[in-house]
């Protein structure tokens, strides 16, 4: 869901917003790990230096505030904040999870992986048939 959610994002809102193709190339991948990110902006035409940043600055947010986040709007629950955290702050907020809790770091690391996964094989390919 969260792939799908970033792509609508992306390819969809952004540009109702003002902003160009490039821009929604370079932010649509911002939720899955920098080299996974830089080469699925790439295929985008996104601005990949611009990309790395935003995924470094939206792993140290998710790392930083995430779990305080969760916590005040009551998701209690360990899978899913674990799913939540992998989906949104990947690499940083699944090291911060795994220092929390192993339950935690095991559901954010399959979510990170997932995530990974689905953004490099679907965002080319949703891009290049509903976008192009």
């Amino acid at each position: 869901m969260a792939v799908f959610i970033g792509f609508i994002f992306a390819f969809y809102l952004l540009p109702l917003l003002g902003s160009g193709a490039e821009l929604s190339g370079t932010l649509a991948p911002q939720s899955i790990t920098t080299p996974i990110a830089v080469q699925v902006s790439q295929s985008l035409h996104g601005i990949v230096s611009l990309t790395a940043a935003i995924v470094v600055f939206v792993g140290l947010l998710g790392a930083t505030f995430g779990f305080s986040l969760l916590k005040l709007v009551g998701v209690k629950n360990k899978q899913a904040v674990g799913l939540a955290i992998g989906c949104a702050s990947h690499v940083l907020g699944t090291a911060k999870a795994l220092e929390n809790d192993q339950e935690i770091g095991a559901f954010s690391s399959l979510a990170l992986i997932v995530c990974a996964i689905l953004t490099a094989i679907l965002m080319p390919i949703l891009f290049h048939f509903l976008i192009v």
